[in-house]
């Protein structure tokens, strides 16, 4: 009988003052009451029964199966539901602080009003995505031959001919190589067929919710301030600001705060188009690049380079920085072996650094200086060897 009580009054159903005062059972919509009653008998007779009861009645495993995949998306779909009414009036509460933060911190009244709505809920999806993300680990070569697939090279190409005199002015006003231009442009979104669909603001609440996401709250809480800054200030589409689950914008996938710093109207119409102007877009990655420390006039990004036996492993990375001609002289790296002449563009004075994306297991790389510009776009050493192929190949194919 206790044990009947504790399931009652965990599920708010129990008769008496526990009912009236459970706001689970009240707030229920009768779909999830019916499901909730469906289970309560058998929870019950778990409870209640005693021991030996469940030697006698026990079921075959077939019987057992098939009872759970018969209720599996039932349930699914109410816990999901369940718990969204659950954090609703937390939620809102949650909202009132942050339209009154985003008011202080220059936003309008009016973009508040209508972008933190009283309609914007967490949306479940984006949670998903958050709390499942894929831990796959790919070798440098399985990264390189997706992200920098045959297709795409084709893509790059077709579309540095059919922008090149746009391309060209850009990458001579910012000083930077044409073709990494378009490598960042290729990778972060496809040449902009693929800037994401989810509503920014809707996906950045999600984010920012402390109730969902303690540990990055405070980061997802600045992105979506940010976020409400670009709409105020009429640079997101009139659609409405679109981008990834996590809150990456347009075709080159600035996170909102990334936006305020290098975001650039290269066209002229008054809004930093990142999501429709081909010269906003491009415009931008370079202002990203000559801002973090992208060396005019370097040419190349790097070379693969055989290590001699003994080699010293911490001397790899990107914090440990010598001359070409200081690595073959006094570490052994030599490009193209030893003796031989630099390629066209570089200098033995040229300082450059050694890694290896995967480790002892794939090939070492001597790199330029610009390579830690890439990487401050994404501290990924695979995402950074990528760009670089993908600008090399690109450069190949324009040529032949």
């Amino acid at each position: 009988m206790r044990g009947s009580l504790i399931v009652c009054r965990a599920l708010g159903t129990s008769q008496g003052p526990d009912r009236a005062q459970s706001p689970l059972f009240t707030n229920l919509p009768r779909r999830r009451c019916d499901i909730l009653k469906a289970f309560l008998p058998v929870l019950l007779s778990l409870v209640c029964a005693p021991p030996s009861a469940f030697a006698r009645a026990a079921l075959p495993a077939s019987c057992v199966q098939r009872e759970i995949h018969a209720h599996r998306k039932e349930m699914k779909a109410f816990y999901h539901v369940a718990s969204s009414d659950v954090d609703v009036e937390r939620f809102q509460n949650w909202l009132l602080e942050l339209k009154a933060e985003a008011i202080r911190d220059g936003v309008s009244e009016g973009t508040v009003e209508r972008e933190l709505h009283v309609n914007l809920k967490p949306n479940v999806r984006v949670q998903e995505l958050d709390q499942n993300q894929p831990e796959v680990k790919w070798s440098c070569k399985k990264y390189l031959s997706t992200v920098v697939s045959q297709q795409r090279i084709r893509n790059g190409i077709a579309e540095f001919k059919e922008n090149s005199a746009l391309i060209r002015d850009i990458a001579k006003h910012y000083d930077v190589d044409p073709f990494v231009l378009v490598s960042f442009w290729g990778i972060e979104s496809n040449f902009g067929r693929l800037t994401g669909s989810h509503d920014t603001v809707e996906a950045l609440a999600t984010l920012a919710f402390d109730d969902f996401n303690r540990g990055r709250s405070d980061y997802f809480r600045r992105e979506l301030l940010a976020a409400l800054k670009i709409i105020d200030a009429g640079h997101a589409p009139k659609s409405g600001m679109k981008g990834s689950w996590a809150g990456a914008l347009g075709q080159c996938q600035f996170m909102p705060s990334s936006f305020g710093h290098y975001a650039t109207d290269y066209d002229g119409d008054g809004r930093a188009d990142i999501w429709e102007s081909k010269p906003d877009v491009l415009a931008s990655i370079a202002n990203y690049l000559v801002k973090e420390s992208y060396y005019t006039g370097e040419n190349g990004w790097g070379y693969e380079v055989k290590l001699p036996t003994g080699f010293d492993r911490a001397n790899v990375g990107t914090y440990r920085s010598f001359t070409v001609a200081e690595w073959g002289e006094l570490h052994g790296v030599y490009i193209d072996g030893k003796g031989k002449e630099l390629p066209p563009g570089l200098s033995k004075d040229d300082r450059a650094f050694v890694v290896m994306p995967d480790n002892d297991a794939g090939p070492a790389y001597l790199v330029h200086r610009n390579f830690t510009a890439y990487l401050r776009y994404n501290p990924s050493t695979f995402y950074a060897v990528a760009v670089a192929h993908l600008a090399s190949s690109i450069k190949d194919g324009v040529a032949s």
